[in-house]
């Protein structure tokens, strides 16, 4: 459900909070409460101060959506920003002009592609092939196993 959709519903919610409390009666009487108003007056004030509350409720309402939204977005680039994990590219999206194999200035935005982008060319082109990158990963896999059961 998108944000914009439930401003309808923060509205909705705080109009339910502030209405009891618009019709809220004290139990012991303050003296302007001593003597009898008539019903005209109480009825004026009664939606005077249903009104009241239900602009603050508004208000409050709006208030809330506007924060919100900011914090969302704000969260959303904070985390797209310090993102700890890495982003996940698949080799199409690394190959820009969908050539088929990747180039030096494609694979950069990659840092460990672009840090073994030399050793992983077998044949030195220039381009690295899915196939030549397959065979950097099993040849660098074996290696790192060999190396962590020695000792």
């Amino acid at each position: 459900m998108k944000l914009s959709d439930r401003k309808p519903l923060f509205l909705a919610l705080a109009l339910t909070f502030a209405a009891p409390l618009a019709f809220a009666q004290s139990t012991t009487p303050t003296p302007t409460q001593e003597y009898p108003q008539s019903t005209t007056q109480a009825a004026d004030q009664a939606a005077t101060s249903a009104q009241d509350a239900a602009k603050d409720a508004t208000k409050a309402a709006q208030d809330a959506t506007t924060q919100t939204q900011n914090e969302a977005a704000t969260t959303n680039e904070a985390t797209a920003a310090t993102s700890g994990e890495p982003q996940k590219k698949n080799w199409s999206d690394l190959d820009v002009n969908k050539n088929g194999t990747l180039s030096a200035s494609e694979a950069a935005s990659v840092q460990s592609l672009a840090s073994a982008f030399s050793t992983a060319d077998s044949n030195a082109d220039g381009e690295l092939t899915q196939d030549e990158y397959k065979a950097y990963l099993e040849t660098s896999e074996k290696g790192g196993a060999k190396s962590d059961s020695g000792g």
